[in-house]
């Protein structure tokens, strides 16, 4: 894999190997290192649609992703792109995560055990707005002193579907189609991913190892599914997740410059349309997602500043 190429994973989700910014117009020249990850590999491991051959940069794009703005520096700051894990929880590039509790209108941004800021708040599909820090948060990420933390919601996922083929017997096979988090249906049977079922409404028919988010696996049919729908002889369902699209948009770096010369570059980053230029700002687009599941890349190897 070269430098910044794109992924996307079964979920959508727009992955960016890391790469390096150089800049040569420096009386000696100089380099920025972006894209760094503490975790392996954040989204949904080898079922990547393109080769993946290490850790890679998650920038968002399945439509389910939060972000997070602030001022707070380092490597490991909860600053960026927060994945969604469950129904309420998301975590970002160095497993800092966004735990929720929307019946209860808290939210909490955490790292292991330990508490970064808190929010309370109204919300309905994710906790968007302030999160203010605790004492812990102060004094790992700010020096001692308070900071706020603004949170969004990505926003417009489509759905994701699965593809059902069975054996031999009458279960019901086809396509199921997401209805909530880690469940698809179709007329009345569910696939559960997080306990590794099918059923038809009334009993379990089939079950398989969990394999967390992703339902693809082979579910070998339960007494009850054999008497109810092979005569008694057990069967397979092959169950085959067919994916979900990323939003359209771009993958971009930025190049910050001061008195019109290369200060710094950070990102990747990911949005609907690229910033616009300016004395202090000079943005490279890395890739485009045309929203279909299409990556035209544009840059694969370090970015030459001159």
């Amino acid at each position: 894999m070269n430098q910044f190429d794109v992924s996307i994973d079964n979920q959508g989700n727009l992955l960016v190997a890391a790469g390096t910014v150089v800049d040569l117009s420096a009386g000696t020249t100089a380099t920025v290192r972006l894209g760094e990850t503490l975790l392996s590999n954040i989204g949904n491991g080898p079922r990547l649609r393109m080769v993946n051959t290490g850790g890679l940069f998650f920038v968002g794009g399945s439509g389910e992703s939060m972000g997070t703005t602030g001022t707070l520096s380092g490597t490991a700051a909860p600053i960026g792109y927060f994945e969604r894990t469950g129904t309420e929880t998301w975590v970002d590039n160095f497993g800092n995560e966004i735990i929720g509790d929307d019946a209860a209108n808290t939210a909490e941004i955490v790292i292991g055990s330990d508490v970064i800021a808190t929010f309370s708040s109204s919300y309905t599909i994710a906790p968007v707005g302030t999160f203010s820090s605790t004492t812990f948060g102060e004094d790992t990420y700010n020096g001692g002193t308070p900071f706020t933390l603004t949170t969004t919601f990505e926003g417009g996922a489509t759905a994701s579907t699965v593809l059902v083929e069975i054996t031999t017997g009458t279960a019901q096979d086809g396509i199921y189609t997401e209805a909530t988090f880690d469940t698809w249906t179709n007329t009345g049977w569910t696939i559960n991913s997080t306990t590794g079922e099918i059923d038809d409404g009334i009993d379990v028919v089939a079950t398989a190892a969990s394999n967390g988010r992703d339902p693809t696996n082979t579910y070998d049919s339960t007494a009850y599914g054999a008497t109810t729908y092979n005569d008694g002889a057990s069967f397979v369902m092959l169950v085959s997740l067919l994916g979900r699209m990323p939003k359209e948009g771009f993958v971009y770096v930025e190049i910050v410059l001061s008195g019109g010369a290369f200060s710094t570059a950070r990102g990747p980053y990911f949005a609907t349309a690229l910033p616009a230029n300016s004395a202090t700002l000079e943005v490279v687009p890395i890739a485009h997602s045309d929203g279909g599941g299409i990556i035209t890349q544009f840059v694969n190897g370090a970015i030459l500043y001159r």
